[in-house]
């Protein structure tokens, strides 16, 4: 389509055996590099959580991120926190296509302010019956 194009940081997930995520592969989902791709068309259920922690100054902006489905924003989140410690949650119903790839990228943060513990971020997708 001709949505916006990515510009920011795809997040990485941590998929190894023993480490801090592993990705939600209910229904055949693959995962690489920050990207889960769609194995059928159907509608699925995108979600994301994002958990950002940063030590700066009060003004630091941080929180705003999208979910990209082949590499163009479909759906926005603009979070404005002047909190230490914030958690975003996003959810959506997008009607996908076998091969179809799955991003989310932070758009207006620096990923060192996320935190990818499992318990605090955390990012899935399944198609619904």
């Amino acid at each position: 389509g001709n949505g916006h194009k990515s510009r920011g940081y795809i997040v990485q997930w941590y998929t190894t055996s023993g480490s801090t995520w592993s990705p939600f592969f209910r229904g055949g989902m693959s995962y690489s590099n920050g990207i889960l791709t769609v194995p059928q068309d159907g509608l699925y259920y995108v979600y994301t959580q994002l958990r950002f922690h940063h030590w700066g100054g009060s003004s630091y902006r941080f929180g705003t991120f999208s979910i990209d489905i082949n590499g163009s924003l479909t759906s926005y989140s603009y979070q404005d926190s002047k909190d230490v410690s914030s958690s975003y949650y996003m959810g959506r119903l997008l009607n996908l296509q076998k091969s179809d790839r799955i991003s989310i990228v932070i758009r207006q943060s620096s990923s060192n302010y996320l935190k990818t513990h499992k318990e605090y971020s955390f990012f899935g997708a399944f198609r619904l019956p």
